[in-house]
């Protein structure tokens, strides 16, 4: 997974397996806090498609640094 930030836009992008799903969780928490991972609403059951699959995050407030975190299937983040 990379992630690239422009314009307080966030781009995550992956190399995704097919018929894989993936979720993308996120945490407002700073380093060294517990991160209370939640999915990202846009983020959440995508099927793969066996090459690079992107999406895109915009937090409502941009002094926030937001961190990312990419599961397959079933996989939780705790």
């Amino acid at each position: 997974m990379a992630t690239t930030l422009s314009g307080g836009e966030t781009t995550i992008t992956w190399k995704a397996e097919a018929s894989q799903t993936y979720t993308v969780y996120y945490t407002d928490a700073p380093v060294g806090k517990l991160p209370g991972w939640k999915p990202l609403p846009q983020g959440t059951n995508l099927r793969g498609t066996g090459g690079q699959m992107t999406i895109t995050d915009k937090p409502a407030n941009a002094d926030v640094t937001r961190r990312y975190m990419l599961l397959a299937g079933d996989q939780k983040p705790y």
